[in-house]
């Protein structure tokens, strides 16, 4: 017998079991109730769309119900369902569960009065229960197959169902598109052929935990060769069907993101190769001060190591005499964008060090903005002009007491210079 000749016995039944007016065997869906078959003057309703409130109440009942006053029930006053059939005092609800324990619909008789005590209504329904649930699952898998149809068809991301031994059953259009494959090449193929060798070990371990049941879904990355010979790189999700031995999943292209991603850990670790072997200070920090990075060789020469380094703030290396002009660098880097210029800070032995910054400000991804700086230990250099300064100063010095002078030629331009004292004697 066709599916909605049962239906109609089914519902037929159920009223005359019962000597109520009417019945109603309903599918839950998305949109509301369809009502696959009804007897009585409910064959001319409609299904019960989402909007009506006999739809959210039917929802929430998980288990027999009968209502023997339905006037009374004031959230159902504005059902346009109840309402266009009229003149209803009792309605009994079965409703259909599936072994998910999720709703697949309701078995429903209305009636103009309350049934004689002598029907036991409860079981009378429940002796259709499961054909009830037979025909519902047949129209649940229907529209499924029509939903993912539909899917299949209009998904710009691979979708894919395998079989438990990773052959190919079906796949959808976007093969074509994105791998070059058409249906008819690529099914009833080992899905292991296409992908790559070094990625097939991690695949099969994923679809194997679908296919025993120890994961409900799993994602998972690998990449898939295209018909041209390259490869593209897709994110997985999979779900394992265990009573028919499938697995579906949806595979979205990811390759270059893959490539961005890459790249940008090429460029990090290159930024991150440069800023620690930098035979200067190299250092990031906070517009309060706060050191957020400083390079080894900066700590080493300061005395400290990174983790030391990053617990500090600017005026913890600064000598307290200089430390009036940190205020004036945040305020300049924070108006110009960037500073240039002196510093001068302590070691851990208490020495002092001068360094020659370029500091600059920037903005990490998430719109915070942070200092970067690059510094250049001079202590030495101004230590040896300090030393040339009075050497030079002394020997001038020297001279004048000892009356001695001195002259410079210089034969290409062919002219004298003379010292001071030369000139004085």
């Amino acid at each position: 017998k066709s599916r909605q000749q049962i239906s109609s016995k089914i519902v037929a039944l159920a009223q005359k079991l019962n000597a109520c007016n009417h019945s109603f065997l309903g599918i839950l869906h998305e949109e509301g109730i369809c009502i696959l078959s009804a007897s009585g003057s409910v064959q001319s309703a409609n299904n019960i769309p989402k909007s009506d409130p006999l739809c959210n109440f039917l929802e929430n009942i998980k288990e027999f119900t009968a209502i023997k006053d339905l006037p009374e029930e004031k959230e159902l006053a504005k059902s346009e369902y109840l309402n266009e059939i009229g003149g209803i005092k009792y309605m009994a609800i079965l409703p259909i569960i599936n072994k998910e324990y999720s709703t697949l619909g309701f078995l429903v008789v209305l009636n103009e009065g309350i049934p004689s005590t002598d029907l036991n209504i409860a079981e009378n329904l429940d002796l259709l229960y499961p054909q009830s649930k037979e025909v519902l699952i047949a129209h649940s898998t229907e529209l499924e197959d029509q939903i993912l149809s539909k899917a299949m068809v209009l998904s710009q991301d691979l979708i894919t169902i395998l079989g438990a031994d990773g052959k190919i059953i079906k796949v959808n259009k976007a093969f074509k598109t994105l791998l070059g494959y058409d249906e008819k090449e690529i099914s009833d193929k080992p899905v292991l052929d296409y992908i790559h060798p070094d990625d097939v070990k991690s695949t099969m371990k994923q679809i194997q935990l679908l296919v025993k049941g120890e994961e409900q879904t799993t994602i998972f990355y690998h990449r898939l060769k295209c018909q041209n010979g390259e490869y593209k790189t897709f994110a997985w999700r999979a779900t394992g069907d265990l009573e028919n031995n499938l697995v579906f999943a949806i595979g979205r292209d990811i390759s270059e993101e893959t490539k961005n991603k890459e790249r940008l850990l090429a460029s990090e670790e290159k930024f991150r190769s440069f800023f620690e072997n930098s035979q200067g200070l190299m250092l990031t920090h906070d517009l309060e001060g706060n050191f957020l990075s400083f390079n080894s060789y900066g700590a080493r020469l300061l005395g400290y190591t990174v983790d030391e380094m990053l617990t500090k703030k600017l005026w913890d290396i600064i000598p307290s005499k200089f430390r009036f002009e940190i205020d004036d660098y945040i305020k300049e880097i924070k108006e110009k964008g960037e500073a240039q210029g002196l510093m001068t800070t302590f070691q851990a032995n208490g020495q002092l060090k001068v360094w020659l910054y370029s500091n600059k400000l920037e903005k990490d991804h998430f719109g915070n903005e942070y200092v970067i700086g690059n510094s250049i230990d001079i202590t030495e250099r101004l230590r040896l002009e300090k030393r040339i300064q009075n050497a030079k100063e002394f020997l001038n010095q020297t001279h004048a007491m000892a009356k001695i002078g001195g002259w410079k030629y210089d034969v290409e331009k062919q002219s004298i210079n003379w010292t001071d004292i030369t000139k004085s004697i």
